[in-house]
């Protein structure tokens, strides 16, 4: 009903980023309709890229007072951030890639030059 994987559950209720379920007589997990729903709430952090710290940082905010969204909104600025520079990191990779693939062609030669950079010692 959460979308979350029982071992992934487990994790969690482990580092204490959400309340363990109760459990019925024969030892089986219960959950409330408010532990479902922070499961829910956890597993879009996770799918948007918060970290854990960041889970728990905005976690420990919610009705925490006036400066809860201020607190928030700096988690989530701060995470723009991080995105924002491997966004800029991939695009570096992407156009290195593109580079080492643009140095290949169907030569029919037994030289990769794609290989002979990679093999570079880079320290030369």
């Amino acid at each position: 009903m959460s979308g979350v994987n029982i071992e992934t559950i487990r994790y969690y209720e482990k580092r204490g980023l959400v309340v363990r379920a109760d459990r019925s007589a024969s030892g089986r997990r219960l959950y409330s309709k408010a532990l479902i729903a922070e499961l829910r709430f956890v597993r879009r952090c996770r799918e948007i890229g918060f970290s854990m710290k960041d889970i728990e940082e905005i976690l420990a905010s919610a009705g925490s007072g006036d400066h809860e969204c201020q607190h928030v909104l700096s988690v989530g600025r701060r995470h723009l951030t991080t995105v924002r520079e491997k966004i800029e990191n991939l695009r570096k990779i992407e156009a290195d890639l593109k580079s080492l693939l643009g140095m290949c062609g169907d030569n029919g030669s037994c030289s990769c030059p794609m290989l002979d950079v990679l093999l570079r010692d880079p320290l030369k």
